[in-house]
């Protein structure tokens, strides 16, 4: 299937995060005591910030040495190396939300000063009288001064995550070191929630919380720290380390903790969604807190990365209420730059992975249950036969006590389309497959793409293979067939649009099949794959058509080259590149992407008309193994330009032009195939078969992402128009 946007996501992150740390060397921060030694009560901070560069930064101030309204942690104190608790303030930040008063402008060659009282910030009394050490908390969010809070929230290459050397001061302190209080705002000596419908919503996502914490616990025992998401978000921090927190959160029971819908703090100022008092670890929520979502909106287009899921708020406060986690940064791009270290303090990190992780195990965990109760067994025509008289019968079989829905394309179930129902070898070498491979779209997908096998019963398929596979390749003997069972079941009720965005509704499953051998013997010749009677010649007549797939083309090959180029700079430990090609090497993924992008082939062609009769419901396009031509159904025409990521299509949606062809391109000149279709099944596969699956080459991104590729790499600049026709056209054109 689609091969595309790997590439893109790949390519984008990139300049998201390369791009803007070269401010980190122009920000200076100096901070400096009210004495070298003083009372608890007269200690005070001044800090200056000093922009040395030549254009102005914007810097997002919560939660660092800028942050000198709010009681958040701008230091880090410590005595005699000795961590000094801190009883102040943690939030959770929206940086859609967030106006200007969220950030502090320094301009060219400027100084900002800021001045902190932290008496009652830090419980010093814990260590007692003596030398503390104040480091000022630098690791600051820049943002483009020109960006939006939307731009700012989505697009990765308008932010970075820097980290400014400072140096710590030492301060001796003496005295009545008596834990302060937290001041209160004068109007809010109570904190209560009177609103019922707010106590409500309150209620829900502290209950999806604690789940989100159980299933992330369950998800990350079973999957171990190998797992991509799990290294994205905690590096190498130990599972034991990531799942106590967990587990607290999951285990809360105290029956003094708060949750307030009253600001008692005054805390609730631009982007703030709710806050975390550590004194007393209670937790107070903000007006925008109730505009979030549930949980399962995130399978009706809310993103992880939008980080608007009530339950993922409260899983971030109650971390920092009985985890001791910190709030070292804010989004998901950053929290995936941290230091293993800083992974773990920050509670944006669970945040994030949590939902991910969640979510993956929901998509691959629960149905996988089905898989016990589904069994399949092929019988041949003959154990010993000719190739013309070679046919296979399969049964499928649902012994559970509940309908499967299953997705037939590329299976052993799909006995109409001359697609790969077995794995056919001979003494261990492949037999090639010459029949064809199927871009699919699940939300286009009907009924008829689909096997419902009702609880007990059996359904019987039947195969002629004697033309989809070079057989005379290998010369006569015995070949062994192993069906195809990697099955996406869905559930039965589902819609087609439910099947495509929610992952709980399906699930990537592998049934246990027994292979077969038959000898085969005779003219092994290789047999033509028959055509419609009634399409003699493949053409596409319609010019709107045939300039619509020279497009396509064009961005297919733009995504290759971006993508290699950022396989390169990041390497096979970067994230995304595990989750979709696991422990292969770069040399490989990238030599596939290589063959797209230098295709060069006069002879192949791209077509708009369905030769072979499989433009059946949901298939987008479809390539013929034997004579790698494409050919393009009536869906693909629907399809968008990569640009039209930027307006609210996302590339989970598999509907972009560019990445069908790619897609079917790597079918054409790398030999990929089609083992499984969607974002979480493909994360699921085995390394071999994430190598082999071209719908791997296709990685969810955020819609910005793609208007950034453009941006960063100069694609479609007003110096080099946007190419309506293939670049290597003579070479390659759509049948004229």
């Amino acid at each position: 299937m689609f091969i595309k946007s790997a590439l893109v996501s790949l390519v984008l992150a990139a300049a998201a995060i390369a791009t803007p740390l070269r401010r980190a060397d122009t920000i200076k921060v100096a901070v400096v005591p009210s004495a070298p030694s003083t009372s608890l009560e007269a200690l005070k901070f001044t800090a200056t910030v000093t922009n040395t560069g030549s254009e102005a930064v914007k810097i997002l101030k919560y939660g660092t040495i800028l942050d000198e309204k709010l009681p958040t942690k701008s230091f880090e104190v410590t005595k005699d190396g000795a961590s000094v608790p801190f009883t102040g303030i943690r939030l959770s930040v929206s940086l859609t939300d967030a106006d200007d008063s969220a950030y502090t402008v320094i301009p060219a060659g400027e100084t900002i000063t800021v001045s902190h009282d932290v008496s009652s910030l830090y419980d010093f009394s814990s260590l007692g009288e003596g030398k503390f050490t104040f480091a000022p908390k630098t690791n600051f969010l820049i943002v483009d001064t020109d960006a939006s809070a939307k731009k700012t929230a989505e697009e990765p290459t308008s932010f970075a995550k820097v980290q400014v050397e400072s140096e710590a001061v030492d301060v001796e302190i003496t005295g009545d070191l008596s834990k302060r209080e937290l001041k209160a705002l004068e109007s809010r000596a109570v904190s209560v929630c009177s609103n019922s419908s707010r106590k409500s919503f309150i209620d829900a996502s502290y209950s999806e919380a604690k789940t989100l914490a159980r299933a992330g616990t369950s998800w990350i025992n079973s999957r171990g720290s190998g797992d991509s998401v799990y290294r994205a978000y905690f590096g190498s921090n130990t599972v034991s380390r990531v799942t106590s927190i967990l587990n607290a959160v999951a285990n809360e029971s105290s029956s003094s903790r708060t949750l307030s819908c009253t600001d008692t703090y005054g805390a609730c100022s631009s982007g703030v969604i709710a806050y975390t008092l550590i004194a007393s670890t209670n937790i107070y929520y903000c007006s925008i807190f109730f505009n979030e979502v549930s949980t399962s909106s995130l399978c009706s287009g809310t993103t992880v990365a939008s980080r608007n899921v009530r339950g993922g708020t409260t899983l971030h406060e109650l971390t920092h209420a009985v985890g001791g986690t910190d709030d070292v940064t804010y989004g998901c791009s950053a929290d995936q730059g941290l230091s293993d270290s800083n992974k773990l303090r920050n509670a944006d990190n669970f945040n994030s992975a949590l939902v991910s992780l969640v979510l993956a195990a929901a998509a691959i965990a629960t149905p996988l249950r089905r898989a016990d109760t589904i069994k399949v067994a092929v019988v041949p025509s003959a154990p010993s036969t000719s190739l013309d008289a070679l046919k296979f019968t399969a049964t499928v079989t649902n012994t559970g006590s509940e309908a499967v829905k299953i997705l037939k394309y590329g299976t052993i179930l799909d006995e109409k389309l001359p697609t790969k129902s077995f794995e056919v070898t001979k003494d261990g070498a492949s037999v090639p497959f010459t029949g064809i491979r199927l871009s699919v779209s699940l939300t286009d997908a009907d009924d008829s793409a689909y096997t419902v096998i009702p609880a007990g019963e059996t359904i019987i398929v039947s195969h002629d293979v004697s033309s989809l596979y070079d057989f005379s390749s290998l010369g006569e003997g015995k070949f062994t067939f192993a069906p195809k069972t990697n099955f996406l079941v869905v559930d039965t009720d589902a819609s087609a649009k439910k099947t495509a965005e929610e992952p709980t509704s399906f699930a990537n499953v592998h049934v246990e099949s027994q292979a077969v051998d038959v000898q085969i013997t005779g003219d092994l010749s290789k047999r033509e794959l028959k055509a419609l009677e009634s399409r003699a010649t493949s053409v596409c007549s319609f010019t709107s058509q045939k300039a619509f797939i020279d497009a396509a083309y064009a961005e297919a090959k733009i995504l290759a080259r971006s993508g290699i180029s950022w396989i390169d700079s990041r390497g096979a430990s970067d994230s995304v590149y595990r989750a979709y090609f696991g422990s292969n090497t770069v040399s490989r993924v990238t030599s596939i992407l290589d063959a797209v992008a230098n295709e060069n082939s006069r002879s192949r062609t791209l077509s708009c008309t369905d030769t072979y009769g499989s433009c059946v419901s949901g298939v987008i396009a479809y390539t013929n193994s034997a004579s790698t031509n494409i050919y393009f159904c009536s869906a693909f025409f629907n399809q968008v330009p990569i640009d039209q990521l930027c307006n609210g299509t996302t590339v989970a949606s598999r509907n972009v032009r560019g990445g069908t062809v790619l897609h079917e391109l790597t079918h054409a000149v790398s030999g990929t195939d089609d083992v499984i279709y969607g974002c979480p099944a493909d994360q699921g596969l085995s390394d071999s078969n994430k190598l082999r699956n071209a719908d791997n080459f296709y990685v969810r991104t955020i819609p910005s992402d793609l208007l950034i590729l453009f941006k960063t790499h100069r694609l479609y600049s007003a110096s080099q128009p946007k190419p309506t026709n293939p670049p290597d056209a003579k070479r390659l054109a759509p049948n004229e």
